[in-house]
């Protein structure tokens, strides 16, 4: 239960009941309207597929975003749904542990409750690995009524083929009225561009034409915040007062990734 002008952070942890390895194929996620603004998918960090925290199976609570990437939407009110190409699937080990890491935000004045659903899709005859990247830059301060551009780039491995690509931000880096926009390119070109940091723009690509990284390839991104509010905006979870500025693509062949706890990372990332 989301109370009138709160914001809260749950973990509700869930272990696959599967005995065998699995190939994931597609995620399908919907969330309620009216509060929900992110839901994040992580693979428990712990080495032996444990929560980390002392969290169980099957708990609901507060928790520090931790593992490794594996979905993630902030559109809610409609099925949201992220697919691998045929013959691509993303393995999960038997027994894998899922973190779900959802924000609620309730900007009215009666008390909400949310629901979110999930589902997983096996992949069939999968052969090759998918994978997120994804770049977080946290050098945020937006001085009151002012403006700020925060950037970054990654440098995939040649060879990469991207199917999907996307932006996380909060109010100051996605709104028509002030301007506010976030935006992705590919050596110098625009790939994805949103001003509705509700429902960040995605950019698909099929089969044969996926966003095929060449050596010396470039993909940046640029988060240009407007701050419209008397207070400095600075990194943080809190949507009210703070920001983030992510880029997140989707990927195969799967390469080696690290992630830092409580920061998604990629070590082809700056």
């Amino acid at each position: 239960m989301i109370q009138p002008g709160s914001e809260y952070y749950y973990c509700y942890y869930k272990t696959i009941p599967s005995t065998s390895n699995i190939q994931v194929g597609a995620f399908q996620s919907w969330m309620s309207t009216g509060s929900s603004h992110h839901f994040i998918l992580f693979q428990a960090s712990g080495p032996d597929g444990t929560f980390s925290g002392g969290a169980v199976a099957g708990s609901l609570g507060g928790c520090t975003p931790q593992g490794t990437w594996l979905y993630a939407t902030s559109t809610s009110g409609q099925i949201i749904e992220l697919d691998m190409p045929d013959g691509v699937g993303l393995p999960m080990s038997a027994g894998t542990s899922l973190n779900f890491n959802m924000h609620f935000i309730n900007a009215g004045s009666m008390v909400v409750t949310p629901s979110l659903k999930l589902n997983v899709l096996f992949a069939n005859n999968a052969t090759q690995a998918a994978a997120a990247m994804v770049s977080f830059n946290s050098g945020i301060a937006v001085q009151p009524m002012g403006t700020q551009d925060v950037t970054g780039s990654c440098s995939p491995p040649a060879g990469s083929k991207f199917f999907a690509y996307t932006t996380h931000t909060h109010r100051h880096g996605g709104s028509v009225s002030t301007g506010a926009h976030t935006d992705v390119t590919y050596n110098g070109q625009t790939i994805v561009s949103s001003t509705d940091w509700e429902n960040p723009s995605v950019a698909l690509w099929g089969p044969p034409n996926f966003l095929t990284i060449n050596a010396g390839d470039t993909l940046g991104y640029d988060c240009h915040f407007v701050n419209t509010d008397s207070a400095l905006v600075t990194f943080g979870e809190t949507a009210a007062t703070n920001e983030m500025c992510m880029s997140i693509g989707y990927y195969f062949p799967a390469m080696a990734q690290t992630t830092a706890a409580g920061v998604p990372a990629s070590p082809y990332c700056n």
